[in-house]
């Protein structure tokens, strides 16, 4: 299985917040992050649906 691996741009409109907050998440590492590069990440949109439900779950 190939991971579908997305911008924080992607995932903040996937999750209705703003950039910096996708940010503040990987930071924090409540998504995972995938380095491209020194500057450059992405995020595997599999594993963040995951840690997201995870987190959805347990704040319930």
């Amino acid at each position: 299985m190939i991971a579908k691996l997305v911008t924080k741009k992607e995932i903040a409109a996937r999750y209705s917040v703003h950039p910096k907050t996708v940010e503040k998440w990987a930071e924090a590492g409540i998504i995972p992050i995938v380095k491209i590069n020194r500057r450059c990440v992405r995020f595997d949109l599999g594993k963040c649906d995951l840690a997201m439900e995870r987190r959805t779950k347990i704040s319930r």
